[in-house]
């Protein structure tokens, strides 16, 4: 089997010969070594963006936001470009609320948990050592949120099963999901990955048995009062484990 830095490396040699690139990182399924066959993720984070990133026929598609650009490459190789600016920022400021892609913490997620394949400047290494665990501020502030809005989301998701609103249901669910995540992880030390391949980061990074039970009770249940108590009793052990 072929590694991915192996597959990876023609790329990224050929973006080293840009010197305004500040490094270069893999993540993804590939690099973390769930699946043997996967889209390769690469990530450029540049001094400064340049209008011609990487040369060749080999882009086959571009697609440009208002904080990264991402090229497609033959191979199935997706390059995400982002700022050094930006990405200091996003590292930083560790924004979560929004829910907006590419998600700022999953960026962070995606490096921490992801593999360095070229840092000229010790950029990368830098910022690595910065964010070994999350910060006493993003604890608490995700905890305190959580603590804050538990009440109103077991309010609305149990008018939902009672009046049989699956769909309205699911959206507040997800959102509830997604907030119990990010605390999760970031009481056990760590960032929240991108939510793909998420029972495997949970066993990988060794996270609570405990909370992976009441975690996976949620899914289990099939009924909607049954999954709206099993959502609240995950978020109310996440909220004990906050105070202990």
């Amino acid at each position: 089997m072929v590694h991915p830095e192996q597959l990876a490396a023609p790329v990224v040699e050929a973006l080293l010969e840009q010197e305004a690139v500040a490094f270069v990182y893999g993540q993804g399924s590939a690099f973390a070594g769930f699946v043997d066959a996967a889209d390769l993720d690469l990530v450029v984070v540049w001094h400064r963006l340049p209008a011609r990133r990487i040369g060749g026929p080999e882009v086959s598609a571009s697609f440009e936001g208002a904080t990264y650009v991402l090229d497609k490459l033959a191979g199935e190789v997706d390059v995400m470009h982002f700022t050094r600016d930006t990405f200091t920022s996003w590292c930083e400021e560790l924004s979560w609320r929004e829910e907006v892609w590419p998600q700022p913490l999953y960026v962070v997620g995606g490096f921490v948990h992801g593999r360095v394949l070229a840092d000229p400047q010790g950029h990368a290494q830098k910022l690595l050592q910065s964010l070994q665990t999350p910060a006493p501020w993003f604890v608490a502030q995700v905890t305190d949120s959580l603590r804050d809005g538990l009440g109103g989301y077991r309010t609305e998701l149990q008018a939902c099963a009672r009046r049989g609103d699956h769909w309205l249901f699911n959206r507040l669910t997800d959102r509830l999901l997604r907030h119990c995540y990010i605390t999760w992880f970031a009481l056990e030390g760590h960032y929240c990955p991108f939510p793909k391949h998420l029972p495997q980061w949970i066993q990988r990074l060794g996270l609570s048995s405990e909370l992976a039970e009441l975690h996976d009770a949620v899914w289990a249940t099939p009924d909607l009062h049954g999954r709206a108590q099993a959502l609240e009793a995950f978020a109310r052990r996440l909220q004990e484990t906050s105070a202990d």
